[in-house]
């Protein structure tokens, strides 16, 4: 599970978590984690390492804690689809 901010991928602190996927060299298949929201949709999409199974969503979906919003969640869905 690769930890990282999506949302600051833009800024220079972030550059070292979006190289860290472009490196990724191991053969385990790997998930990121850590901010994700409907605003990732685009930078999500334009991973292309062959090893990215897929994201953990978490408290940005959520309409109180433990509570997750369906409705966000089908639009975040159906965002990353289209």
């Amino acid at each position: 599970l690769l930890c990282i901010m999506l949302s600051g991928w833009a800024s220079r602190r972030a550059v070292p978590a979006r190289n860290l996927i472009e490196a990724y060299k191991g053969n385990v298949p790997f998930l990121i984690s850590g901010g994700i929201g409907m605003e990732d949709v685009e930078r999500i999409k334009a991973i292309s390492h062959p090893l990215f199974a897929g994201i953990d969503i978490n408290s940005k979906f959520e309409t109180e804690p433990g509570v997750k919003d369906v409705e966000a969640i089908r639009r975040f869905l159906e965002k990353l689809k289209n």
